[in-house]
């Protein structure tokens, strides 16, 4: 089973909050503006519970505001919309 959602490489996102992820580690980056971020590379983990394996998607994004990379799980962000 797959947990979050699935992002491409230059997919235009923002951070939505933190969501319970089981065995990730939430650094204290509260002070990082994360309004819109491109998504730099795709990395996965995998976990065994009692009944079956689960991924996690995981994403390095580039943050523009605050010129920052992080690592952030693919439950905690949503894609980008533009206005007209």
């Amino acid at each position: 089973m797959e947990m979050g959602k699935r992002f491409k490489v230059g997919d235009l996102v923002k951070f939505i909050g933190y969501t319970y992820s089981p065995d990730y580690y939430y650094a204290p980056e509260l002070s990082i503006d994360r309004s819109l971020g491109i998504v730099m590379q795709t990395v996965s983990t995998s976990y065994t519970t009692v009944t079956e394996v689960e991924t996690i998607w995981i994403y390095h994004v580039y943050w523009f505001k605050t010129n920052t990379t992080t690592e952030t799980i693919a439950s905690h962000l949503t894609m980008a919309e533009w206005k007209k």
